[in-house]
């Protein structure tokens, strides 16, 4: 897929993707809901940035996961992004990780 963004207020989405890596071509933006990696160890790409919005939350518990970013990643509040899987900066140029406090 190439962008993906989910923005359904109060949704949750949860990924089943067992070991299969799931390629993101373009950005990954999470606005009014809630994408949950779940509890796959598979390899999460995103080719552009990872945007999680001020009422959004982007969770990544499984510590064998791996989620690798191309872009930056910036989130309007740091609770929403809750990672226990390896964050992978994966660019070619500078990249940068911000977010509201």
């Amino acid at each position: 897929m190439y962008d993906f963004t989910l923005n359904t207020p109060s949704a949750l989405i949860t990924w089943v993707g067992g070991t299969s890596t799931w390629n993101v071509q373009g950005n990954l933006r999470v606005g009014s809901s809630t994408l949950n990696l779940g509890d796959a160890p598979a390899l999460v790409t995103v080719a552009g940035d990872v945007n999680v919005l001020e009422t959004g939350a982007l969770r990544c518990l499984n510590e064998d996961g791996s989620l690798e970013v191309k872009g930056d990643i910036q989130f309007d509040n740091p609770a929403s992004f809750d990672t226990k899987a390896a964050v992978r900066l994966a660019g070619n140029e500078d990249q940068t990780i911000s977010g509201g406090l």
